[in-house]
């Protein structure tokens, strides 16, 4: 009786070990016949991406070809990217474009690639055309984390392409109220580079400023800057006929939303006879000498006299 139970227990191990085996390999085999199925994603060949991009059409950029753009806007080489760059920068000039350039990952792509401490000349020229192509995507909303990136390259006195494209990028943000949010701690500095004598910088950089004057909450703060040494200097230089008559219009606009909202104040705060260092705008306008030069560029503009 004990010899046939052990039979009946050997059978059943050996049963047991291969039904153990047999499923095994029925679950390996399963799952390699499965994964011949599973269609693995395919990587989009360089033949496949030249081939969207040849069917770039600026006034009608397509979804395939502005994510193959994208993908060869990581090519090492500066030169070429230009050029990719470039047609993102005609397909720009299209509103119907706008949202494919931002679905497709090319905005948030050109953004990354701006360097603000490259002095090399292609860096510069690839500065260049993102800021040009942002600027003609109306400032999206979206794409203002960079602000500070952008801000960075507008901060020189000294003319530059890529300088005077990154302040008309910030003009166009200071269009809005959001925009306007986003730069009211950039007053000081604002104020600080009007000390630049080169035209085409102090109109970008007055652009701005009159832009942020015309919103209620940033023309108070502004008045709560601290004014530059040679603010004065400026508005007298800006005023002379050595610049653009268009200069000198913006000058007055500026003055005029300052000086309008100050005249207007309780006049205890008038007292004050001299300029001190380290004085508010508020304060600066309210000292005799700059209120009756200020209240003149208010009467002038009014009058519509050519200056």
């Amino acid at each position: 009786m004990i010899s046939v139970n052990r039979s009946a227990l050997a059978v059943i191990a050996t049963c047991s070990v291969a039904f153990v085996t047999f499923a095994g390999y029925l679950i390996f085999y399963h799952r390699k016949a499965f994964a011949k199925f599973v269609q693995k994603p395919r990587k989009p060949k360089s033949e496949d991406i030249l081939s969207y991009v040849k069917r770039f059409q600026k006034d009608n950029l397509e979804p395939k070809v502005a994510e193959a753009i994208e993908t060869l806007l990581s090519c090492s080489d500066v030169t070429v990217r230009h050029g990719f760059l470039f047609m993102l920068h005609q397909a720009s000039s299209f509103t119907r474009n706008y949202s494919v350039i931002r679905s497709s990952g090319c905005l948030e792509k050109m953004l990354s690639l701006l360097d603000t401490e490259s002095v090399e000349p292609k860096i510069k020229r690839q500065n260049l055309i993102i800021l040009q192509t942002v600027t003609n995507l109306a400032c999206d909303e979206s794409a203002l984390d960079t602000l500070q990136t952008i801000f960075r390259i507008g901060s020189t006195t000294d003319y530059s392409d890529q300088a005077c494209a990154a302040l008309q990028l910030l003009c166009n943000i200071a269009l809005t109220p959001r925009g306007c949010r986003l730069l009211d701690g950039k007053a000081q500095k604002l104020l600080e580079l009007l000390a630049t004598r080169d035209p085409y910088m102090l109109r970008q950089i007055l652009s701005v400023l009159i832009n942020l004057s015309c919103d209620t909450i940033s023309l108070e703060l502004l008045l709560q800057t601290v004014v530059p040494d040679d603010l004065m200097e400026t508005f007298v230089f800006a005023l002379s006929p050595s610049v653009q008559p268009l200069i000198s219009v913006q000058a007055v606009t500026l003055m005029k939303n300052l000086y309008n909202s100050v005249r207007d104040r309780d006049s205890s705060h008038r007292a004050r006879q001299i300029v001190l260092p380290g004085c508010t705008m508020l304060n600066f306008l309210l000292v005799s000498e700059v209120a009756q030069f200020s209240a003149a560029l208010v009467w002038m503009f009014h009058s519509e006299i050519d200056i």
